[in-house]
Formats: C-alpha cells, sequence, structure tokens
C-alpha cells in the first residue's frame, strides 16, 4: 500500500486537495487545502485520528502552516498531517481505515454544524434578547456589565 492512497482516503473523505508530499518508510507528511464548508468531516477525522493513536503503532501530528505563494496579494494557509511511526515502515492501510472510519457530518443540516433553529408554533418574541430575555448567538450577545444596559 502506498502513500497515494492515504492522500486518496483523505480527499474522499475531507476534500483534502494536496499541496505537497514528502515520505520515507517511518514518515508521511502531507499539506494541502480543504474548504470550509468540509471543516467538520475534518474535525470527525481528526476526533477519530486521536482516538486510535494509542491503539496503532503509527502517530499523527496535525496544524496549520501559513505561507505566501509567489506573487499572492496574502497569506493563506494550509492544513499540515505528520504521520510518524515507530516500526520499521508506517502502516499505510491502518491509517486508510481510520480515516474511513471517520463518521461524514458535513451535508447534514445546511453543509454544516446546526447554529440555530426556531421553535415551531413558538412567537418569533420568544429568544428576542432585546427584550431582556431568552438567548443569543454566540458572538452577538451582550453579557457582562453591558448586559443590563440595554
Amino acid at each position: 500500500m502506498s502513500s497515494d492512497l492515504v492522500v486518496q482516503a483523505l480527499t474522499e473523505k475531507t476534500g483534502f486537495e494536496l499541496v505537497r508530499k514528502s515520505d520515507t518508510p517511518k514518515y508521511l507528511r502531507l499539506i494541502g487545502r480543504v474548504q470550509q464548508v468540509r471543516m467538520p468531516d475534518l474535525l470527525s477525522m481528526f476526533d477519530n485520528m486521536l482516538k486510535a493513536e494509542g491503539r496503532t503503532d503509527w502517530g499523527v501530528d496535525v496544524s496549520k502552516v501559513y505561507f505566501r505563494p509567489k506573487g499572492a496579494a496574502r497569506t493563506v494557509f494550509a492544513w499540515r498531517f505528520i504521520f510518524e511511526t515507530t516500526q520499521e515502515v508506517l502502516n499505510y492501510e491502518s491509517i486508510v481505515l481510520t480515516i474511513r472510519s471517520s463518521p461524514q457530518v458535513s451535508g447534514l443540516v445546511g453543509g454544516g454544524p446546526l447554529a440555530e433553529i426556531k421553535l415551531a408554533g413558538e412567537s418569533p418574541l420568544r429568544n428576542n434578547p432585546r427584550n431582556g430575555k431568552g438567548a443569543d448567538l454566540f458572538g452577538r450577545a451582550v453579557v457582562g456589565p453591558m448586559a443590563g444596559r440595554r
């Protein structure tokens, strides 16, 4: 089994677009992009990989790498996966099985995580934070000393 199958599994599960790859028998480093709409799938896969790490002969380090492409007007980032093993050869089959066994979550509710849902039959004022009651979206809710001064 080759490292190309790991890339293929990542692409199928998360929409991963490979930018750069380097590997040795004990090491695989992938750098690539994932569209924002597929982030729930990527996070689900991270969780699955971290759970598998103690039960497998390989480990993974996932991080963002920032760079400025030649001729680009701004800095961009990509995801970096580094798979390593203490054995003689990296077990690509185990990595692929772990990736493919991750739950697919994007597309369940509008292509991403659920942010808010209205309760059927309730008044629109039920969760109106402007009248001092109810809830508001994270990042929009007024908290602390200013909450009482609406």
